[in-house]
């Protein structure tokens, strides 16, 4: 059997609570490998090779945990997305599904969030370089918590979140700035309206009062 068989029939058994020091093993064995052949996707992604997603890098944060559950969520759904342009027989395919089962909910997240939606985050475009960098933070950060996570569950950003919060002044600035622009854009077609539509001045003299009409 091989070994990415193993290793997803070993995620696919993983235990929702409880310290998982297998999962913590392929996490790092997948660190050691983004680390040790960092330069490997150039050999097969060419430069201008970019991929939409919804990972940010304000998602991971130190202070709570569920930053990081959050951040593996999004970016596994981020390596998803660059997965579904590649064929099986791409050189990394079997590699990125490994970081999606690892990241996923049947790896570092299982049961963490009620079936979250990274669409609801605004879009990014990234190397596939980039992701494994993205990805080497969460990895870091998730190594770094252990196994004394008190969280069962995690809120997952929606609509509402402050990401889209923070967008919302832009937005009305943008409004504000439409909205004059549409004034000025009006006032202009009522001055040109009441141009057009004055009567010219007529150009015939009125008759003379004291002109004779003959019988």
């Amino acid at each position: 059997m091989s070994r990415s068989v193993l290793l997803l029939l070993s995620i696919l058994t993983l235990q929702g609570s409880g310290c998982n020091y297998f999962l913590r093993g392929v996490v790092d064995n997948l660190q050691t490998t983004i680390n040790s052949d960092h330069a490997g996707f150039r050999k097969v992604f060419p430069k201008d090779y970019w991929i939409s997603h919804h990972y940010n890098v304000n998602l991971l944060c130190s202070t709570d945990p569920c930053c990081v559950f959050r951040a593996a969520t999004v970016l596994s759904d981020s390596w998803l997305q660059l997965r579904s342009q590649l064929w099986p027989e791409h050189h990394s395919f079997e590699f990125i599904s490994n970081l999606i089962q690892a990241l996923g909910d049947r790896g570092m997240t299982k049961g963490r969030f009620e079936d979250p939606d990274p669409s609801v985050l605004p879009s990014v475009s990234s190397s596939p370089e980039k992701l494994l960098n993205f990805t080497s933070s969460v990895f870091s950060k998730w190594l770094e918590l252990g196994c004394s996570t008190p969280v069962d569950t995690c809120p997952f950003p929606t609509l509402a979140s402050p990401a889209v919060e923070e967008e919302r002044p832009a937005l009305e600035s943008k409004k504000v700035r439409l909205l004059t622009t549409r004034a000025v854009h009006r006032e202009n077609e009522g001055e040109t309206g009441m141009r057009l539509h004055t009567p010219p001045p007529t150009n015939r003299s009125p008759p003379s009062k004291g002109r004779l009409v003959s019988k």
